[in-house]
């Protein structure tokens, strides 16, 4: 296993030792190693790395490099190495880079971090691309599945792989669910996210009032408005909520099941928000304590 695929199980903020805005040479100097990498993405340049956007490079523990535009990291390389697509972005141009695919049965090791064996690309369940020579960037694609898994970087050439048939094929830089990815994702919302603990997204609903004209209904809800506001109960709270809900809200109660709820509780009195109903499996009915929005005709004789 290589350094990067080492050190992405550990990836993290705490990382990244320092980050600056690289002058206009040095940005055009990375735009062109790109280009002569991946001739597929030279169209696509001014779109991912606009002239006129400020571009950053995280430098990181053990040489590694990230390449950002309006905070999203793009790019990674190590030491003077390629630079080689993040997962997400590849994700987004699945053609710029040559392409190997793993059989089945090795889908869970590079998803672990391992690097990728020779058997692994010649099985059945495997492809190779002819013209893949050693040390070139390359996306792992999974037999059965439509985007890349991992990126790595060939240790020997397509036909060598296809002759030798042992050993590691492909070294594991970047995978799924590494640390690499994670940090790509935080990043990504930090600066385009909503601050959720400030009330951005989660806007539920809730009413206030009820929806029915029933006069004393709101005559209810007026006494128990009165009664949360100078008590504070959260058992009056509770009411109120309750009586602010829908008539399809107000599940009906049986009386068996109230009398098994009161068993043990004659000091108590039952408030039901919604209909006590008959239940004919009750022959007797105990002395119990109860008030609620409505009583059936059966139920209360």
């Amino acid at each position: 296993m290589n350094i990067l695929s080492w050190y992405g199980l550990r990836f993290s903020f705490e990382d990244i030792s320092a980050q600056n805005q690289v002058k206009a040479s040095v940005q055009r100097k990375i735009r062109q190693s790109i280009a002569d990498e991946y001739p597929g993405f030279e169209p696509l340049l001014d779109d991912i790395l606009p002239k006129k956007a400020p571009l950053i490079v995280a430098k990181c523990q053990n040489h590694l490099n990230l390449v950002l535009v309006n905070s999203v990291p793009l790019f990674f390389n190590i030491r003077d190495g390629p630079y080689m697509p993040t997962l997400r972005l590849l994700h987004q141009y699945p053609d710029i880079m040559k392409k190997f695919q793993v059989d089945r049965g090795a889908i869970k090791f590079v998803l672990s971090g391992a690097n990728i064996m020779c058997p692994g690309l010649t099985s059945p369940g495997g492809a190779l691309d002819e013209e893949v020579l050693e040390e070139t960037p390359v996306a792992i694609m999974a037999e059965g599945k439509q985007h890349a898994l991992a990126i790595g970087y060939t240790k020997l050439s397509a036909k060598d792989i296809k002759t030798i048939n042992k050993g590691i094929a492909v070294d594991n830089m970047h995978y799924l669910n590494d640390g690499l990815w994670k940090v790509c994702f935080l990043l990504f919302f930090s600066f385009v996210g909503i601050d959720l603990v400030a009330g951005g997204r989660g806007k539920k609903a809730r009413r206030t009032a009820p929806m029915s004209d029933d006069v004393y209904l709101k005559l209810l809800v007026k006494l128990y408005r009165f009664l949360v506001r100078r008590t504070g109960s959260k058992f009056n709270a509770v009411i109120l909520k309750r009586l602010f809900m829908s008539e399809t809200s107000w599940p009906p109660i049986f009386l068996k099941r109230l009398i098994t709820f009161m068993n043990g509780k004659d000091d108590k009195i039952a408030v039901i928000v919604g209909t006590v109903t008959d239940d004919k499996r009750v022959y007797e009915v105990p002395a119990i304590k109860v008030t609620a929005l409505r009583f059936t005709e059966t139920a209360r004789g």
